[in-house]
């Protein structure tokens, strides 16, 4: 028996307000995925960060009432005795309001002393300031002057978290053993002590980051360009291909990446260089480089040097200097790599290519990839991409390894290889930082990840930081909907598949969780998704398409579910013989002219139901981010297939 009940669909922008969820909120909101009642809701609360007690109490009010504050207070009552009973008396109240006025300076200043130092007046000995909070770094001392103070402790480069022992050079890995102690710093022995880095490159912004793109020959739709297609790190790659499909091809093509009438045997000619941004290489220093590529391109079958495998259809990596004699200028160009060294294709997957470029050592260098096609067959080949490119200085502890064992990096956020280089016998360590905000935590402990922000959730998973936000610091900075069924069908604009058999989507009143009525899959007369022998139960519904808004924070949606399927009390796999009975909703957007779909729910997830048995089954609610597509036109659709006729 299925039930799916949509009771309504929600969408709000959580923003910076009081809290901190927008743009420096610290990340995105903690999204529960599928979250029940009141219950659970009230134990997240509970895992809310709080900071610690003395950054509450230094901002809020003072520590201690300063003792002069207090002689303050009697010296007033005691002006006014005598303002009383001698009025006549001038100069007596000359003499008093000039003591007021000396007190009152005696309590701004004793203020203002406070407000610098934290501190409290009358002790004898530093117990009597054990009083004063303190972090793990402070402790609490009585100064000469009898006043108690908060200073910084004796422990040598104190930290409370990792983030205090950040000593700005990438070749350390810093870490906080506990609050309260020293400051670690490991040395990363996949990079030089003295390491300089002249280029990286990994194009994870979006840009070419530098790179000149020259295109002597072909149509621009051809091109090199940043492509989030394929990356080898990150989301990003430099690619030289179509801007819109998976080929090189120049012709005319459908929407759809299609061939048109015209066939593949047409395509034109072309040739263009990425370039990179110059680098000045210092002299007498060992220089490395490293590139990952990808490669799918037409094949001839020849000898990789035969001049017509070398002619047809290439990348060469080059690198590139400019000499002088007697007032003339020369570019050399240096192969250093092609695609015919490997059949131009690396299989499916990005491969590494090492070069020791140490002969130019003092030079100022460039390196070139070189892309040609021929007028010809390409349609089936998708091309060539290059990511993660560093050039960087090289020592003996990076150099000879042979084999990935060699290279483990002690940066849980690196990851660390063996790279043959191609143009000299032997190999390097070359290690990347895929994610540039990653955060080490080599205790494995949570407090090392301390960011100190009450609305973020810090955490130690693998030896990494995570911080997210705590959805329960977000406060709707503007609502968008709900969308609901209350009319008792359909609401204008959503579309729906004709029923089998009378099963398929539609507006009921079964089991409803808000109001009267609610989205539902499956024949309202009979209760069940049955849609006869030799059928099968499937159905899609679509919402019209709805402008989210553009948020500047964090956009999320959510509905409430009720979904009960043969899969109870257990997860669902894909290589399970027996009936799938899935759910799935999709976020349906533009991309340069083509619908593409994202899943952002799956009902294999939740183990296919929203409740261990029919007995506790019951209504929870999804929720899921939205933020990638603030400001778009989108629709939702939601998709239920049982995959047989069995129930």
């Amino acid at each position: 028996m299925l039930r799916i009940g949509l009771t309504w669909l929600f969408f709000g922008v959580s923003g910076l307000l009081l809290a901190g969820c927008g743009d420096d909120g610290g990340g995105p909101p903690v999204l529960p995925g599928l979250t029940g009642g009141g219950e659970a809701e009230e134990e997240e609360e509970e895992t809310v960060d709080t900071p610690d007690e003395p950054d509450v109490v230094e901002e809020d009010k003072p520590r201690t009432k300063p003792d002069a504050e207090e002689a303050d207070t009697v010296e007033d009552d005691t002006v006014e005795e005598d303002s009383t009973e001698d009025v006549a008396d001038e100069e007596d109240v000359v003499e008093d309001i000039t003591e007021e006025e000396d007190v009152e300076d005696a309590v701004e200043e004793d203020v203002e002393e406070e407000e610098d130092t934290f501190v409290v007046q009358g002790c004898q000995s530093n117990e009597d300031c054990n009083d004063l909070e303190t972090s793990p770094c402070e402790m609490a001392v009585c100064m000469p002057d009898n006043t108690c103070a908060v200073i910084a402790n004796e422990v040598p480069n104190c930290c409370e978290s990792a983030l205090d022992c950040d000593d700005g050079n990438s070749v350390t890995v810093d870490s906080c053993p506990g609050p309260g102690e020293s400051c670690l710093y490991i040395t990363d022995n996949t990079a030089c002590p003295q390491n300089v880095v002249f280029l990286e490159s990994n194009f994870d912004d979006g840009t070419s980051q530098g790179w000149n793109i020259q295109q002597y020959e072909g149509v621009p739709v051809v091109d090199w360009h940043v492509s989030s297609r394929r990356a080898a790190d990150g989301s990003f790659s430099l690619r030289f291909g179509h801007k819109e499909c998976p080929t090189y091809y120049t012709q005319e093509m459908t929407a759809s990446c299609e061939l048109t009438l015209a066939g593949e045997s047409n395509s034109l000619p072309t040739y263009t260089a990425a370039i990179s941004p110059e680098m000045n290489l210092l002299s007498d220093t060992v220089v490395l480089m490293r590139a990952k590529v990808w490669a799918d391109m037409e094949y001839l079958g020849l000898d990789p040097d035969d001049p017509l495998e070398q002619f047809f259809d290439n990348v060469f990596l080059n690198v590139e200097y400019t000499e002088e004699s007697d007032g003339t200028f020369t570019t050399v160009s240096v192969p250093l790599w092609g695609t015919p060294d490997v059949q131009k294709n690396t299989g499916g997957v990005f491969i590494e290519v090492g070069a020791d470029l140490s002969a130019y050592a003092g030079k100022v260098i460039r390196l070139v990839l070189e892309a040609r096609a021929d007028d010809g067959n390409n349609f089936s080949f998708e091309g060539f991409y290059v990511d993660s490119v560093q050039v960087k200085t090289g020592c003996g502890s990076i150099l000879g390894c042979s084999g990935a064992a060699d290279c483990v990096s002690a940066n849980p956020c690196i990851t660390a290889s063996c790279v043959e280089l191609v143009n000299t016998p032997g190999a390097a360590c070359f290690g990347v930082k895929s994610d540039p905000a990653c955060s080490p935590c080599l205790t494995g402990q949570d407090f090392e990840c301390n960011d100190f922000d009450a609305c973020t959730i810090d955490a130690c998973i693998g030896q990494t930081c995570s911080y997210e936000t705590d959805i329960a610091c977000c406060e709707d900075e503007a609502a968008w909907g709900p969308l609901n069924f209350e009319e008792g069908e359909l609401p204008p604009g959503w579309t729906t598949t004709e029923p089998v058999n009378g099963v398929g989507w539609t507006v009921s009143d079964v089991l409803a969780e808000d109001g009267f009525y609610h989205l539902y899959f499956g024949n309202p007369d009979n209760g069940d998704y049955n849609a006869g022998e030799g059928n099968i139960a499937y159905g899609v519904a679509t919402t019209p398409m709805l402008q989210l808004p553009d948020s500047g924070g964090y956009l999320m949606g959510s509905f409430d579910l009720l979904l009960l399927t043969e899969w109870l009390g257990f997860t669902p796999t894909d290589d399970q013989i027996v009936s799938p009975d899935r759910l799935v909703v999709d976020v349906i957007y533009n991309s340069s002219g083509v619908e593409v779909a994202d899943r952002i729910f799956d009902s294999y997830d939740i183990g296919g139901a929203t409740g261990e048995s029919e007995e506790s089954f019951g209504y929870q609610t999804v929720n899921f981010e939205l933020t990638a597509y603030a400001g778009d036109p989108v629709r939702f659709r939601f998709i239920f297939d049982s995959g047989d006729d069995l129930l």
